[in-house]
């Protein structure tokens, strides 16, 4: 039977769990600036055939004070992601789901600890290039500046309204989501709960460690499921899925229609149903033979 959900601390950390406790493991990893909360709906399609497990990222949600800004980001929340998986999960071997930067420690994690990875799955991060963007380190860190001091509100209306207008769809669970990540300031301002320094933080560190030059080196199969929309960057998005599909030795590529960056929230079911048929080709991978695309049952 499905568990309830569970909160454990480490040593005063939550990690949160659902599913079944003999079924496939799988860790989820949030984008920049979110929490948890963001997998809410694709854990509900996905708890009675897994055992699901997720985290907010040092410096967002209940995680604020586990990143140092004199650390590297990205070094960081590698190091840190496996001391948890350590005292959660032990050496137990998972799949492993990032968003957006979660993409990005998702892919660096699995080249780091390939014993424990035995599949990625990518949504809509860890496969687009600063020079696909043409974003140098100085632009990228003033339009993150600039993004921070406007995304701020009056009121916790006016902040769900923005929402609303942001998102395909919206639900009390995506509402749930959408208030988790902000806070309410001294000035009575509702303002992200990710200190700016953290943005900063993850920017800098998608500049030193493109993610471009590890593809090859991932030794589980990936499934990169992207955005289609905006359909404006659609032709960037496919020159930048193709060289991750030609590095990489098993990956696999699928566009979610009617979803934009946050493909989860836009079209939750749809990307749920595509995660539970991937894991249920790949769970039997032989990574030994992986390169040879040899299955065994």
């Amino acid at each position: 039977q499905p568990m309830n959900r569970i909160v454990q601390y480490l040593p005063e950390l939550p990690v949160y769990e659902e599913g079944h406790k003999k079924g496939d493991l799988i860790w989820f990893l949030h984008g920049l600036g979110d929490t948890r909360h963001t997998w809410d709906e694709i854990f509900n399609d996905l708890k009675s055939d897994f055992r699901l497990l997720s985290i907010d990222l040092p410096g967002h949600g209940s995680s604020l004070e586990y990143f140092h800004e004199q650390s590297e980001y990205m070094d960081d929340a590698v190091g840190w992601f496996r001391e948890i998986t350590e005292q959660v999960s032990k050496d137990l071997s998972f799949f492993l789901v990032g968003h957006s930067l979660g993409a990005e420690i998702a892919l660096r994690f699995a080249t780091t600890f390939p014993d424990l990875v035995r599949g990625l799955i990518l949504l809509d991060g860890g496969y687009i290039q600063n020079e696909d963007v043409a974003a140098d380190l100085a632009t990228d860190l003033k339009q993150v500046q600039e993004f921070y001091k406007s995304y701020q509100f009056s009121s916790w209306e006016s902040y769900l309204e923005h929402e609303k207008a942001y998102y395909q769809r919206w639900s009390d669970v995506v509402q749930r989501a959408a208030l988790a990540k902000m806070t309410e300031d001294e000035d009575k301002r509702i303002i992200s709960k990710t200190k700016l320094s953290t943005y900063e933080a993850a920017i800098k560190s998608l500049h030193i460690y493109p993610s471009k030059v590890i593809y090859s080196e991932v030794e589980c199969p990936i499934l990169l499921l992207r955005s289609s929309l905006p359909e404006a960057s659609n032709a960037m998005k496919e020159v930048a899925a193709k060289r991750l599909i030609r590095a990489a030795s098993d990956a696999t590529d699928q566009i979610i229609p009617n979803a934009g960056h946050n493909l989860h929230i836009d079209a939750p079911h749809e990307v749920a149903n595509r995660i539970k048929k991937w894991i249920e080709v790949h769970k039997n991978y032989d990574r030994e033979n992986l390169k040879r695309g040899n299955v065994w049952e």
